[in-house]
């Protein structure tokens, strides 16, 4: 397929490489990540409380990464007793803890839904599949002023900034200490607010739609300049 396309539009480095791996000319295949809209999600505003509620959101397709750290998950939830899991997905499961908060997916409601949590999180398995990730969980935390724990696998490392926007970890206790310091009411706003203005800078529709319309038109253009029809994928 990439062999036969005018044009391909890559979501991240590792795909644009698999691509010209497979064939497609190397002047097609251009890099423009996946993106948000920012503007439907608003940060929420709710006052203190005192539960701390993770988000995961994501499919039966992405679930395996959580799956796979059950007992990390469980082992938070026995360390802060004021932990809640919040889990959107269209297939939910159980955990022995933390507390669960289970929301069916709904495009209509999933914006509102990231943003009532207070911290993001996202684990992934370090293999092929993950690289192929684009990170739309981790931008959705961001647009939504979450700050997010994920282990620096794959787009982590680019869509989060240590210290600023979240943090990268690897071990349990590196998961701990960063649930620690992101108890802090005020960190995490501090932190909601830079991931917020990072992903409308970087990963925003408004940021990237005009690099792809100018390629698609150029594309077009091109190919209508040398009377051809379109295999633009």
């Amino acid at each position: 397929m990439v062999r036969a396309a005018d044009l391909v539009i890559a979501g991240n480095n590792f795909l644009a490489e698999q691509a010209r791996r497979c064939g497609a000319d190397e002047s097609a295949v251009h890099l423009i990540p996946s993106c948000v809209e920012p503007d439907k999600y608003t940060p929420s505003t709710h006052p203190p409380r005192p539960t701390l509620d993770l988000v995961w959101i994501g499919s039966s397709s992405t679930r395996q990464g959580l799956e796979q750290r059950r007992p990390l998950i469980e082992r938070l939830g026995a360390k802060f007793p004021a932990l809640r899991l919040r889990l959107i997905c269209d297939r939910l499961t159980e955990f022995a803890a933390p507390p669960m908060i289970k929301v069916p997916w709904n495009e209509a409601t999933e914006a509102a839904e990231v943003a009532a949590g207070d911290i993001g999180i996202c684990w992934m398995p370090d293999d092929e599949w993950s690289k192929g990730k684009c990170g739309t969980k981790v931008l959705q935390y961001c647009a939504a002023g979450l700050p997010t724990i994920a282990n620096p696998v794959g787009v982590h490392k680019l869509l989060i900034q240590p210290g600023i926007t979240g943090y990268l970890v690897e071990t349990d206790e590196e998961w701990i200490e960063a649930v620690e310091c992101l108890a802090d009411p005020e960190l995490r706003r501090r932190m909601g607010r830079a991931a917020r203005e990072f992903v409308e800078r970087h990963y925003s529709v408004n940021a990237l739609s005009e690099r792809f319309c100018v390629l698609i038109v150029g594309q077009r253009s091109s190919m209508s300049q040398k009377g051809l029809g379109s295999n633009a994928a």
